[in-house]
């Protein structure tokens, strides 16, 4: 133990001793001993007694405005910025005068980049102290944030005159001339900090960052070397200057630097995640995994390492594979430390959530609760569960028990207010997310469910200011702005939602969304002529668009002008002659044209492309349909299997065949194969467990439906399909909430479809909401494309219709 931290605890032994008696004095002196036992305590850096003194006084005392301050302070050190935010915030309501927490707060908003309250409390101390260096250095960070470069640079020079610079005034100096395209006076101004600050790492850093945008490589170099000789235990700089040279292409510069950052044969976990990290934002998926891997087979036990390594899994969507791994450590032989177990059922538990299967998450969640009843995580992950299955008052206590605990866990506040929306008391779904609010103003996830949430009350001026809210916090979300022009059009507001859309496509040309929802807007007033220049002017602008092709060649079609459609595709595979899609469209175009011939080659072609794409050799299969050609196809397609029983192409297609033509237990037996036979074969199996659940519903195939379809979504997650079947397998289960809260989450993605309008109708239908679930009826039959199911809705619409 080193000297320094045998004085630290003997200086809290004595503090321990000296503060003893405090009970002994008045309530008035005992306050103020022991608010100066706390601050002892901080300064001995032992926050754990600190935070317990301060627990004692603030029950004492709940309107000290320096305790619930120091409150902040302790929670800052502990990296609870939120919860911090949450005390200062009551401190400077306790006390508008305690300076301090004035200061913090607005650091807090600057952090959030709340610029308009950093600049109101910057303006509110300076009222009171107006050569107060905190505030004139937030006053003039405001400034900068509105553009407003000479006023900051006529403070900080005037702060300089006057003997108040510091390491933080020169780097302010530099980002204002930086802003005004001024690199000269940028290097100036921090060279001139670093004569006066010469061991001020983050002068160095700035100035080897201001090289490096310059161009000027090899001073970078320099300057982030004499960054490492100032912080040698910094891993990540090494890796900022490989990076520089990778920049450059000098990369037998940049790889001498990898080699000698990490020793091959050994673990170092730190090490091995940051240059996993380095070799993951230069999108070197394959090196960064070989690097975690390694580290895993030499320290089996580091929970950091298999964290890092599953966490790639995850974010290269391979949730499978993440999943395997975790489990693979708890069965580590010899055991696991219980806090690395819980990690790991933690992570667990969430992959499995976050793909759906509930069922599978239960088990970790309940082996972490049986430890310890109150862990905060796990009772949100409890809350989710229950949230899915319907089980609201559960979920209710689940939410409210974390909230309890950390009041600034802001996801609880998103899913407790779910929770209130799905029992339909929109009021209290409100209350929260606006108690939610006070602790975030800036969350902008609350500030949608919030608008939701007034959507659901027809509260349609609460929902627009919800949306306005967030375009003030972020005027670069162009999906808000997106569902704001939404939001206008629902109420038949064309001239503001019109507006919207323009906007998106004025900041965002490149952005394909403005053009698509613009054209809508211009479908819904009947103007078509409108609505197909504005997909012509997206697409010059952003020829690599699928979904611009798409809208503009159903768009040609839609005004009988199909050669136009025949053309854009021709074009487009002119310089894309390997991509599927267009083949698949073209193939598509020709098959509603009624010219089969010419829609073989095409589609054909996509079923090579892309074996596994499940759309492709669903077109192909009705094309050979349509041409009367299915015995033909049958044999050509069994004697390919039996040439390669791994084609996925032609069990996709054979399997759509038999579909088609109903004849469903020969297309299960063929999607049977397909999965014993062909790896990691998501569309087939998503296939077998639709016709399972549609045409088999067993309580065995049910089960084994699900297990299939989950499998499918953990290959492919994100496939909203794929979350179709699982929701429809949940529904023929009687999981109706489940299944609705499922189709619900994929909404905005396939709300076009045929067949999942009817699916949420049936959901919706089950959990009482009729005059919703008619509304999707109606649109679901109105386009005449088959689905599996159309009788069905066609009586259920029926019915309703009957009810009234």
């Amino acid at each position: 133990m080193g000297a320094f931290t045998v004085m630290k605890k003997m200086l809290a032994l004595i503090l321990c001793l000296c503060f003893g008696m405090v009970s002994c004095y008045g309530p008035e002196e005992q306050s103020t001993r022991m608010l100066q036992q706390v601050k002892a305590y901080m300064e001995a850096e032992d926050n754990q007694q600190a935070a317990e003194m301060l627990k004692k006084l603030l029950s004492l005392e709940p309107d000290n405005a320096e305790a619930s301050y120091i409150a902040g302070k302790i929670e800052l050190k502990n990296k609870n910025a939120q919860r911090a935010y949450e005390w200062f915030n009551k401190a400077v309501q306790q006390n508008p005068e305690l300076i301090d927490a004035q200061i913090d707060l607005a650091r807090l908003n600057l952090a959030a980049k709340q610029f308009d309250q950093v600049a109101t409390r910057a303006d509110f101390v300076l009222e009171r102290d107006a050569w107060n260096s905190d505030a004139l250095l937030l006053k003039c960070t405001a400034l900068m944030s509105r553009d407003q470069t000479d006023q900051a640079a006529t403070i900080l020079g005037d702060m300089v005159s006057r003997g108040q610079d510091s390491a933080q005034v020169y780097l302010l100096l530099a980002d204002v001339a930086a802003r005004q395209k001024d690199s000269d006076a940028a290097e100036k101004a921090l060279e001139s900090g670093i004569d006066k600050y010469p061991r001020e790492i983050m002068l160095h850093v700035a100035l080897a960052r201001l090289f490096a945008v310059t161009g000027k490589i090899d001073e970078a170099v320099r300057a982030f070397n004499k960054v490492i000789e100032l912080d040698p235990q910094n891993i990540h700089h090494p890796l900022t200057v490989a990076g520089l040279y990778w920049a450059k292409g000098r990369m037998d510069e940049a790889q001498s630097l990898i080699d000698a950052y990490l020793d091959e044969n050994s673990a170092a976990p730190d090490r091995r995640l940051a240059l996993a990290q380095f070799y993951l934002s230069r999108n070197k998926v394959y090196e960064a995994e070989a690097v975690l891997s390694a580290g895993v087979r030499l320290t089996p036990a580091s929970f950091a390492l298999q964290h890092g390594l599953s966490q790639l899994y995850l974010k290269t969507r391979r949730p499978k594979e993440a999943i395997e791994q975790l489990q693979t450590y708890l069965e580590s032989p010899g055991g696991l430390p219980d806090g690395q177990v819980r990690s790991a059922q933690l992570l667990l538990a969430q992959i499995y959530l976050d793909h759906h299967a509930v069922d599978q998450a239960v088990p970790y969640i309940q082996a972490i609760l049986k430890h310890n009843t109150e862990d905060v995580e796990t009772n949100f992950l409890k809350g989710r569960v229950h949230l899915l299955k319907g089980e609201s008052e559960p979920a209710v206590a689940a939410f409210t028990t974390v909230l309890n605990q950390r009041p600034a866990f802001i996801d609880a506040y998103l899913f407790l207010a779910e929770a209130r929306r799905q029992k339909q008391d929109y009021n209290a779904a409100a209350a929260v997310l606006e108690k939610g609010l006070k602790i975030a103003p800036g969350a902008k996830k609350l500030h949608l469910a919030l608008a939701k949430v007034q959507l659901a009350r027809k509260d349609f001026k609460a929902a627009e200011k919800q949306y306005l809210n967030v375009l003030a916090l972020d005027p670069s979300d162009f999906q808000v702005q997106a569902q704001l022009g939404d939001f206008f059009l629902a109420l038949k507001d064309y001239k503001r939602a019109e507006r919207e859309y323009a906007e998106i496509i004025s900041k965002f040309p490149q952005q394909a969304m403005g053009y698509l929802k613009l054209s809508r807007l211009y479908l819904a007033r009947q103007d078509t002529d409108a609505a197909i220049a504005e997909l012509e002017t997206g697409y010059r602008r952003n020829a690599s668009s699928a979904e611009l092709l798409t809208e503009l060649a159903g768009s040609y079609l839609a005004i009988k002008e199909p050669q136009k459609a025949i053309a854009l595709c021709r074009k487009r595979l002119e310089s894309n002659s390997d991509e599927a899609f267009s083949y698949n469209l073209l193939g598509k175009i020709y098959l509603q044209e009624k010219k089969y011939k010419q829609a073989l080659a095409p589609l054909e072609k996509a079923v090579e492309l892309a074996p596994q794409w499940p759309e492709a050799s669903n077109n192909l299969a009705g094309l050979y349909l349509l041409k009367g050609k299915q015995a033909d196809a049958v044999k050509n397609l069994q004697a390919a299997l039996d040439r390669n029983p791994n084609n996925p192409a032609a069990y996709l297609t054979l399997g759509k065949i038999y579909e088609k033509d109903q004849k469903f237990e020969t297309a299960t037996d063929i999607y049977e194969r397909a999965i014993k036979n062909v790896p990691r074969f998501w569309a087939a199996a998503n296939n077998l467990a639709f016709m399972l659940c549609q045409y088999s519903p067993t309580q065995v195939n049910l089960d084994r439906a699900l297990q299939l379809s989950l499998a499918a979504y953990q290959l492919q997650p994100g496939r909203a399909d794929i979350v179709d079947t699982i929701a429809w397998v949940h529904y023929n289960r009687g999981d109706y909430e489940q299944a609705l809260a499922l189709l619900e989450k994929i909404d905005d993605q396939v709300g076009a479809s045929p067949m999942y309008a009817y699916h949420l109708s049936m959901a919706l239908i089950k959990t009482g909401k009729n005059d919703e679930a008619r509304t999707r009826l109606e649109l679901a039959l109105k386009d005449k494309t088959p689905f599996h199911g159309r009788s069905e809705a066609e009586k259920t619409l029926k019915s309703l219709n009957v009810k009234g």
